[in-house]
């Protein structure tokens, strides 16, 4: 049986690894941001529940996002057991600060990179998102369901054929939360990527 509480055993895609979980998650949204793994969850959801297969843009490499997604719960499973706290203090009136979730990634909006799926309380500390994750499914059980996920986006034959208690709305409340939790982690306490500096928007040109 596989241990629950090792990211490497447990792993179908990701073996290597993670020395520095924050350079992780900076590197994967240097990759793509979070729109898009957001957009990905909703379609590969959205085709395990019909008989069409899923088709990414990355041509290359067909299951990208399944990369990612586990590579995301690795990085968050190591961060979890840190058991930290935001360090920032944030208000109300500090939510469309950009400097709070704004990404680099040109040609995109500020509400495509605000969190839409956080609770206020989430988005002051994304570190309780993860602990909400992993408290609803443990680490290898999360495995086990974007193995079966990866499955059946890329097969003709529906999840729920086999699955008739899967519940679809909640995985994609948990992940699309997981992304988001990570992205502002990845926004408010990462400052380089592999020793690149990333830039800062000014607050005063974006209110």
């Amino acid at each position: 049986m596989q241990e629950q509480h090792d990211y490497l055993k447990s792993s179908f895609w990701c073996k290597e690894e993670i020395i520095d979980p924050y350079q992780t998650i900076a590197a994967i949204f240097d990759e793509a941001n979070v729109s898009i793994y957001r957009n990905n969850i909703k379609n590969i959801l959205r085709t395990t529940y019909s008989y069409r297969r899923w088709k990414e843009h990355s041509l290359h490499n067909p299951f990208f996002t399944f990369e990612k997604l586990e590579l995301i719960i690795n990085a968050a499973y190591l961060i979890n057991k840190e058991s930290k706290h935001s360090p920032l203090n944030i208000s109300m009136s500090d939510i469309f600060n950009p400097n709070l979730y704004y990404g680099w990634h040109v040609n995109y909006t500020a509400w495509d990179y605000f969190p839409k799926m956080l609770s206020f309380e989430e988005y002051v500390n994304p570190y309780l998102t993860i602990k909400r994750f992993f408290n609803y499914k443990k680490l290898w059980d999360w495995k086990k369901l974007l193995k079966s996920l990866s499955e059946y986006a890329f097969s003709s034959k529906k999840i729920t054929e086999d699955m008739d208690d899967f519940d679809c709305i909640s995985i994609y409340h948990y992940l699309v939360k997981l992304v988001e939790a990570v992205h502002l982690i990845d926004v408010r306490e990462v400052n380089h990527i592999g020793g690149m500096i990333k830039n800062r928007i000014s607050k005063k040109n974006n209110y």
